[in-house]
């Protein structure tokens, strides 16, 4: 069993997901590179991506992109339009920062689930069925996954008892190392997602919010980013959203570096949390902030995006009175369609 109780001094570990990430590439690197389809089902990879998420991504519908961005660290960025896109609506840009297991395609080495494909996968479905299957009547919906490196020198291990690592600059500017070439930079990420959406996809969205979603150990990269990412000034919002991924002072430092250096869009957070686990310490130092909500993890499905078809999975959804907790990996597909209610 992992303990849940952080060595004194130690930064507090996200839950564990699989096994430790390797140093070395954890998938085949000969990708060939691939184009298809035109209009509203193009289709692009890049030579030398992911396999697994490349293909993953081509079994949905819409305008698809894979491909390495600097503003990532020069590591693979997913990028999904969903059909429908409509250039007079407004249009919400997620980027979905995943936790400790990023390792799409790679079997699991060891264990009761050997063999098995890692959790990685599995997220990064949950992530682009919910967006397929939301709303859009009233916004667009663009979802950016890019993903974290396995570089030892960058992957923190985690207190005593979690055998999990994560990527602990994940978009830290400004962070060097000796052989870096590319750093990881939110505010070059977000202009190089831009330039793939115009000049790879053919659209040019100018209205625009931007939400940030961290799950598990995804909310250290929303934590690095906020002490240098500005919105352009065709960003109307920022939306904040830890999924379960307010450890430590992940979610205390966000919320105050971007409120005291971004005064000129709104911005929204939200504390989606397991009752009863570590991350709701920041449950008491953030909840009567302006800007933040705090959401339990009480609900009557555990997976939406298996169990529930499209007619049930609209823009909002609300807190039910029953007390079944949704699993801590089924909050990215639970949670992506989430919308506050109206005050």
């Amino acid at each position: 069993m992992v303990s849940e109780t952080p060595v004194p001094g130690a930064e507090p570990a996200p839950a564990a997901e699989s096994a430790p990430l390797s140093a070395d590439s954890p998938y085949r690197t000969d990708y060939p590179g691939k184009k298809t389809g035109s209009d509203e089902t193009l289709f692009v990879a890049e030579a030398g991506v992911n396999p697994t998420l490349a293909d993953t991504l081509e079994k949905v519908e819409g305008l698809r992109w894979v491909g390495k961005l600097a503003g990532n660290g020069g590591r693979d960025v997913a990028i999904l339009v969903p059909p429908g896109y409509n250039p007079d609506l407004p249009t919400e840009v997620v980027y979905h920062f995943h936790g400790s297991d990023h390792t799409i395609g790679m079997k699991v080495p060891k264990g009761g689930s050997k063999g098995k494909l890692s959790v990685g996968e599995d997220r990064f479905s949950q992530v682009i069925s919910a967006a397929e299957i939301r709303d859009r009547s009233k916004r667009n919906v663009i979802v950016v996954y890019p993903l974290s490196t396995t570089n030892a020198t960058r992957v923190l291990k985690s207190h005593s008892g979690n055998t999990h690592y994560y990527d602990n600059n994940w978009m830290k500017a400004g962070y060097t190392q000796k052989g870096d070439e590319k750093l990881d930079n939110m505010n070059d990420l977000h202009t190089q997602t831009m330039t793939v959406l115009q000049k790879q996809l053919g659209i040019n969205p100018t209205n625009i919010d931007i939400t940030f979603k961290g799950h598990s150990a995804g909310g250290k990269p929303l934590m690095n980013l906020s002490s240098s990412f500005t919105p352009p000034s065709n960003v109307g919002k920022l939306r904040f959203d830890f999924l379960d991924a307010s450890y430590g002072n992940w979610a205390d430092t966000c919320y105050r570096q971007m409120t005291t250096r971004v005064v000129q869009v709104p911005i929204e957070f939200n504390l989606f949390l397991i009752p009863g686990a570590i991350t709701n310490a920041s449950v008491r130092r953030l909840q009567n902030k302006q800007g933040v909500h705090v959401e339990k993890a009480n609900v009557t499905y555990a997976d939406l995006v298996t169990r529930y078809k499209s007619t049930l999975m609209e823009a909002k959804y609300t807190k039910a009175s029953s007390k079944k907790r949704v699993a801590h990996g089924d909050l990215n597909a639970t949670y992506f369609n989430w919308e506050r209610s109206p005050e």
